[in-house]
């Protein structure tokens, strides 16, 4: 019977990240402490509210936006995080979050006839899956060394090692889940194989304004690949660095492609329709606002800037308390950036039965979470954890 089909179906375990977030929701405790799902959030552990955005007001707008989005957002996102690419040298579309682009991504390099992708190891977990379901086998390459928490000393060999035309995927900033990313060195390392290589690059950009000193810090890759010329899709997301987590607004650009303009934007325009139709419109006019009004993206430029100095804060205090209690490990935190540390020393499970402190089972602690409200708690218990 037809019915049987449904009983054949393979059976996912839930997602790692959205299964702590939700075992904390469900928690009584009232001491419990969220380090697991990737958002920013306040002294009270609430959602972050940007203070600049509190006046905005936007005109209301129901109607349908273009299958490829909004174009004064794309317009206006060039302007802002892409102004070393000249006027008509990307093609872009709007997505529904970074996650939507990740997955454009795959089905347009699908159609361009790639058969595999190269991600770092470890990478975000759903990197793989959405990347395997946009039709493309997903490789690994050894990006960092658990030892001493920094990149691998084979990463660049392994890279080197790529076969000609690959697509190598990296994190722009603030690399999820360890919080190591690239030093100069060895970006201009890659680059050099990359144009060796003839490598195309998939780059996602989840953090930026939230790891350097500026937008312009954290598009440093971005700008330096493209000034090599090698081929970019690039997925970016504003859901974390204008807390729009639930409105889903990201951009997927593409670079270098020669003349092929036109059609890329065809076969996207053609990606979306055929999915989602179109994106929504809320975010996209939230963040035209935003971009467009140069005393508003100033505010907000420093209010990132307020927020990864918290980050980098919580993170020197975090690192010298484990070391106080002679956890050895904990120097190399405060060396890290970002919103995210990998501590797979962590006995997750313990933390969250015990002590009501929740992080996902591979030990990617979300920095935000971490309060001076909080911060002898967790360490208290880590160190409990560990006897």
């Amino acid at each position: 019977m037809s019915l049987e089909r449904f009983q054949k179906l393979e059976d996912y375990p839930e997602d790692p990240i959205f299964s702590v977030y939700r075992k904390f929701e469900e928690d009584e405790r009232k001491e419990k402490v969220n380090l697991g799902i990737g958002v920013i959030t306040n002294e009270e552990g609430e959602l972050y509210a940007f203070k600049c955005f509190e006046n905005l007001l936007l005109n209301k707008n129901n109607s349908y936006l273009p299958i490829s989005g909004d174009n004064d957002l794309k317009k206006h996102f060039a302007k802002v995080f892409l102004p070393f690419v000249p006027a008509g040298q990307v093609v872009s579309v709007q997505t529904v979050g970074g996650t939507y682009a990740n997955y454009l991504s795959a089905k347009l390099l699908k159609k361009l006839g790639f058969g595999k992708i190269y991600f770092p190891k470890p990478t975000w977990s759903n990197h793989l899956s959405l990347f395997k379901e946009g039709g493309l086998a997903v490789e690994q390459l050894e990006y960092y060394d658990d030892d001493v928490k920094k990149i691998s000393e084979n990463f660049l060999l392994e890279v080197k090692n790529l076969p000609e035309n690959s697509i190598l995927a990296l994190d722009v900033c603030g690399h999820n889940p360890t919080g190591v990313d690239l030093n100069s060195a060895e970006l201009e390392e890659v680059i050099k194989i990359g144009k060796e290589k003839k490598l195309v690059y998939f780059l996602d950009a989840a953090y930026v304004g939230l790891v350097g000193e500026s937008i312009e810090d954290d598009m440093t890759m971005v700008k330096k690949i493209y000034e090599s010329g090698n081929p970019i899709l690039l997925s970016f997301s504003f859901s974390k660095n204008m807390s729009l987590y639930g409105h889903r607004l990201g951009i997927l650009s593409v670079m270098n492609f020669g003349g092929a303009g036109e059609r890329i934007k065809s076969n996207l325009d053609y990606l979306v329709r055929s999915s989602i139709s179109s994106a929504s419109r809320f975010a996209s006019d939230f963040v035209c606002q935003v971009l467009s009004d140069e005393k508003i993206l100033n505010l907000w430029q420093e209010e990132l800037l307020r927020i990864r100095n918290y980050l980098l804060k919580m993170r020197k205090e975090f690192s010298q308390k484990l070391q106080a209690q002679g956890i050895d490990w904990g120097r190399e935190v405060q060396n890290q950036n970002g919103l995210f540390s990998l501590l797979p020393e962590l006995k997750t499970e313990e933390l969250q039965k015990n002590f009501g402190i929740y992080i996902p089972p591979n030990g990617r602690v979300n920095v935000s979470g971490l309060k001076e409200s909080n911060l002898d708690v967790v360490v208290k218990a880590i160190v409990e954890s560990s006897l």
